[in-house]
């Protein structure tokens, strides 16, 4: 659709021309486990229960790898075996907490691993310190030092003209205040995501960024970091609270880029565990999502609520109560 600035292209799965075996047959592609017991969990004994299970699944599966019954063929009869090793693993995880739990489980199975995350390199982005900008001004749209300055960002593309403009002529000026005291009820109806989402459109960035070398990769991380934001805003009270928290997260990163290790050529041998922000896991061979279900508490006083009602039809409730 030419008419829209993030287009959707679809594409074919390529899915994989290999098979999955253990113990001399093809074994079943996709498996669900479930927790057993009708008694309640905490949230903490899950954790714990859900990153055990999953290591020591790997751990028997890695010994059956070195016994070569474990691994992939091609469906041709004549094929060999390719054991499974650790690189072949990958484990997706939400969050820094799930990582730290299946690298520890891991660990204590005598199960080397590497942590991928790019969100400190995508908080070492240009656009994060632009988005740090936008946020500012659309938190207070009244201070004109912070709206001037987010127009200024070399994202949203404006010309020196159209921002000299902003100096001279009254009306332009209270028409942008205007947009972002917009912006502000947004976020505060609907979330720091649907804002940004609005914002992006209004100044057309995605489709600057796109004619632009390396536009792409830009235009990924402003996204990614928007949906970091809108996790992050979970936890926090307000817009003002989500501007100081950012503003730290770009500091301590700051901090760590210069003592940061480059990722050593070993690490290529591990089993590796990453987001589901930087992968779907679509480029390894095995890959397991032991927090598959882990979601965030509902609760009153939300701005919307998704649900399901007895007929099984999904709907949205824009002023959700305990019910």
């Amino acid at each position: 659709d030419a008419g829209n600035p993030l287009p959707f292209t679809p594409v074919s799965a390529k899915g994989s021309d290999r098979d999955w075996w253990v113990d001399g047959e093809a074994a079943t592609p996709l498996t669900f486990w479930t927790m057993g017991g009708d008694n309640g969990i905490t949230k903490g004994d899950a954790k714990a229960q859900l990153s055990g299970a999953c290591a020591t699944e790997i751990a028997r599966l890695l010994a059956k790898g070195q016994e070569n019954l474990a691994g992939f063929r091609h469906p041709t009869e004549q094929s060999a075996l390719e054991p499974l090793r650790p690189e072949h693993v990958a484990i997706l995880v939400n969050k820094r907490d799930e990582a730290d739990a299946v690298r520890q489980a891991l660990s204590e199975r005598g199960i080397r691993s590497v942590y991928l995350s790019d969100r400190n390199s995508v908080l070492n982005s240009p656009e994060a310190g632009e988005l740090l900008q936008w946020l500012h001004a659309c938190a207070e749209p009244g201070q004109l030092w912070l709206l001037r300055g987010a127009l200024a960002t070399a994202s949203l593309g404006l010309s020196h003209r159209e921002l000299d403009r902003l100096l001279s002529d009254e009306n332009a000026l209270d028409r942008e205040i205007e947009r972002f005291q917009h912006y502000r009820e947004l976020w505060q109806t609907q979330g720091v995501l649907p804002m940004l989402r609005r914002f992006l459109m209004d100044f057309e960035v995605p489709a600057k960024l796109l004619a632009c070398q390396n536009g792409e990769r830009a235009l990924t991380d402003i996204l990614h970091l928007a949906e970091l934001l809108q996790a992050d805003s979970q936890q926090l009270d307000g817009e003002h609270a989500l501007v100081h928290h950012f503003t730290e997260l770009l500091q301590q990163s700051d901090d760590e880029s210069e003592h940061r290790t480059m990722r050593l050529e070993s690490d290529s041998g591990l089993v590796k565990v990453v987001t589901v922000h930087k992968s779907k896991g679509l480029e390894y061979p095995l890959v397991f999502l032991p927090f598959a279900t882990e979601h965030r508490q509902q609760k009153a006083g939300q701005n919307f609520m998704v649900f399901h009602d007895e007929q099984g039809q999904l709907q949205i409730s824009l002023e959700p109560d305990e019910q």
